[in-house]
């Protein structure tokens, strides 16, 4: 969502500058910008639970990551393996 309206962006700021040539940078006001709209920052956390309804698992997996996360660091990952052993119990 947010990548959606960044691209939405840029391509009216281009239309506004003229096209010029690639590449495009993407400047700090750019992302400001895009992270100001209330509107994405509301539909974000909607379409998070509305993944997170479209079946169970995704809640398991979901909370599992945050435990994981919240006791271990969000640098430390889990392998696969070590996902599906922590949703299986």
């Amino acid at each position: 969502m947010f990548g959606h309206r960044l691209v939405g962006l840029m391509h009216r700021k281009r239309t506004r500058l003229g096209a010029g040539v690639p590449p495009h940078e993407v400047e700090v006001t750019d992302i400001e910008i895009v992270e100001s709209d209330a509107a994405l920052r509301d539909g974000i956390p909607a379409a998070f639970e509305d993944t997170l309804s479209l079946d169970h698992r995704y809640d398991v997996i979901a909370n599992v990551l945050a435990y994981h996360a919240r006791y271990h660091g969000l640098e430390v990952r889990l392998s696969d393996t070590e996902l599906r052993e922590e949703c299986e119990t």
